[in-house]
């Protein structure tokens, strides 16, 4: 009992840490742009991953959550996931050359960035990651027809990245409050969908998420060098 409380406090330090950590990454020239239900959205987001990450195995997290699937779910998931894809940065590369190349060089370095540590982490360190279908087997989970499954190079989750730098990058660019947080619900909803797909263990959002935000915060840092030039 006496360790549990202490792993609960710990939780606890490390879960305001983070609520801290979360609110300096997503930032604006004016910080009122950003609706306070970006940081709430996602905090929880996060807090709710670490407490289970921390409390579960990733395969007990991943088996329970397989449980519970609809007709509805299976179609949203499948194509919201896409989201997370990486010709992501290649249409928002079009899209804002024609309206403004500094925006545009901003998802192209993003890009970059995004190709680098996923490369590294998936390839180089983390080569036997295996994913669910590796683990259980495709006959003791719920797939969805027509989605490839992959095998292997779970962690980080390489969508999770994706959609969280860019929807990080998206909400600093934009003074829309409402069209923050139906970006900040899309970048959620894409990153569950990998667990729901079964293409990733939950711990693999976790991390990817994480990671996509860190890197968001990178690339703002680097575009602010370039405009005082």
């Amino acid at each position: 009992m006496h360790q549990l409380i202490k792993k609960i406090r710990l939780q606890n330090s490390f879960s305001e840490k983070i609520s801290k950590f979360i609110k300096k990454i997503i930032v604006l020239k004016s910080r009122s742009y950003v609706s306070k239900w970006v940081y709430i959205m996602y905090t929880l987001f996060i807090l709710t991953l670490l407490i289970t990450v921390s409390l579960f195995e990733k395969e007990d997290i991943h088996l329970s959550l397989n449980k519970y699937h609809t007709p509805f779910l299976d179609f949203t998931f499948k194509y919201i996931t896409y989201l997370g894809d990486g010709i992501m940065f290649a249409i928002l590369i079009i899209y804002f050359f024609f309206i403004s190349k500094k925006e545009s060089l901003k998802y192209a370095i993003s890009g970059v960035l995004t190709l680098i540590i996923t490369t590294i982490t998936k390839r180089l360190i983390f080569i036997k990651s295996a994913r669910p279908v590796e683990y259980f087997g495709e006959e003791n989970l719920h797939l969805i027809k027509g989605v490839k499954m992959a095998h292997w190079h779970s962690f980080p989750s390489g969508h999770a990245i994706t959609v969280f730098i860019i929807s990080a990058l998206l909400i600093t660019s934009i003074k829309n409050k409402k069209q923050q947080i139906f970006i900040v619900f899309c970048a959620l909803l894409a990153g569950y969908s990998r667990v729901y797909l079964s293409q990733h263990f939950l711990i693999d959002i976790f991390a990817g998420s994480i990671i996509g935000v860190v890197l968001a915060l990178l690339v703002n840092l680097i575009m602010n060098k370039i405009n005082k030039k």
